[in-house]
């Protein structure tokens, strides 16, 4: 387990480096790049979904929304110009949406993680379904000023970026915490 929290987290900061250099330089090419990361990175964290708990709906629903970024993520640059390229996006938001509370899961029902890990896993997944969903709101159901959106996007962007380095503090913890799949 420790070897898979290992890789999600090099790849997902490298897909996370990726994705800063792909917008500061405004690069197609390096965007692509960002996704193509990043899809390989959610597919990492799939066998810990498997393992790690909680277990049950909490479960299943992570590893749904980790399959789903796994495979949408690289479409949606493979894909540009389709027409159906909002529906990736928004299949992307979900499954992230879904891949993040699976993380409060973990960070509530891993007795075996360190305090810090658990509490950061729970403040991560929590501050990005926030942002996500005041971004939702602010931006369809409430429109207000652009700036206002950037406001409430910040807190998750900085949760969202930083988890890739909560994956290599995971592959450092003495017990992972892994219980059975069944």
């Amino acid at each position: 387990m420790r070897r898979w929290a290992l890789a999600a987290g090099i790849v997902g900061t490298v897909s996370s480096m990726l994705f800063l250099i792909a917008y500061a330089a405004r690069s197609p090419a390096v965007g692509v790049a960002a996704e193509i990361t990043g899809g390989l990175s959610a597919a990492c964290v799939i066998p810990l979904a498997v393992r790690l708990p909680p277990g049950g709906v909490v479960r299943v629903l992570g590893v749904i929304g980790l399959v789903v970024v796994t495979l949408a993520r690289p479409a949606l640059s493979a894909f540009p110009a389709a027409w159906w390229w909002p529906v990736l996006f928004l299949s992307v938001v979900a499954g992230y949406l879904l891949v993040h509370a699976w993380l409060i899961g973990v960070g509530r029902r891993s007795p075996g993680l360190s305090r810090v890990t658990r509490r950061w896993a729970v403040a991560c997944g929590v501050l990005v379904i926030f942002s996500v969903v005041a971004v939702l709101v602010t931006s369809f159901l409430v429109p207000v000023h652009p700036a206002a959106n950037v406001v409430v996007a910040v807190p998750g962007l900085l949760a969202w970026l930083s988890m890739p380095l909560w994956f290599l503090r995971l592959s450092a913890e003495r017990r992972i915490g892994v219980q059975p799949a069944g």
